[in-house]
C-alpha cells in the first residue's frame, strides 16, 4: 500500500494538518488579546496604591473609619493584618462565626473572628474586627481608584 495520496506522502500530509492547526491557534490567540474589551490596567501590574494607611492596630468590636480622600467608591482594596507575633496574613479575611462549646452543661456560644472593610463614601473606608478575634491587631489598607 502506497503512503502517497495524489501526490503528497502521508507525512507531508500529517505535517500539513499540524502547521495548519498551530497557525490557527496562534492567530486566535493574537487576535483574542489585541480586542480584549473592558478596562486595561497600567503595564506591568497594580503600581503604587492611590492611598496606603500604613500599619495602625485596631481593637476589635467598634468599626474604624479610614478617611482617604479618593472622592469615589470605585476602588479596588487590598487589606492585611499582623498578629502578636509580626505574622503578616489574610487569616479570616471578610470573617468567620463559630459556635463554640464552652464547657457548661447545654452552653455554647457564637464567637466572631477576623477583619473586613466596606466603603462609608467616597472618601471614607470602615474596617471592622470581629470582637473574639486575636489575629487582626494591626491592620493595613491599600486602595487603588478603578475609575
Amino acid at each position: 500500500m502506497s503512503n502517497k495520496a495524489g501526490g503528497i506522502s502521508m507525512t507531508m500530509f500529517v505535517a500539513g494538518i499540524i502547521v495548519a492547526i498551530l497557525a490557527s491557534s496562534t492567530l486566535s490567540t493574537v487576535i483574542a488579546t489585541q480586542f480584549a474589551g473592558g478596562p486595561q490596567g497600567p503595564p506591568g501590574g497594580l503600581g503604587a496604591p492611590d492611598y496606603d494607611s500604613g500599619w495602625f492596630p485596631h481593637a476589635s468590636i467598634r468599626p474604624l473609619d479610614i478617611t482617604h480622600n479618593l472622592g469615589t467608591k470605585d476602588v479596588f482594596v487590598y487589606m492585611f493584618g499582623k498578629n502578636s507575633n509580626s505574622e503578616t496574613h489574610q487569616f479570616r479575611y471578610g470573617a468567620d462565626h463559630v459556635l463554640e462549646d464552652t464547657g457548661w452543661e447545654e452552653s455554647t456560644i457564637l464567637r466572631g473572628y477576623g477583619a473586613w472593610w466596606n466603603t462609608k463614601d467616597e472618601n471614607t473606608l470602615r474596617v471592622f474586627r470581629e470582637e473574639s478575634d486575636t489575629w487582626w491587631e494591626e491592620i493595613r489598607v491599600l486602595i487603588w481608584r478603578i475609575s
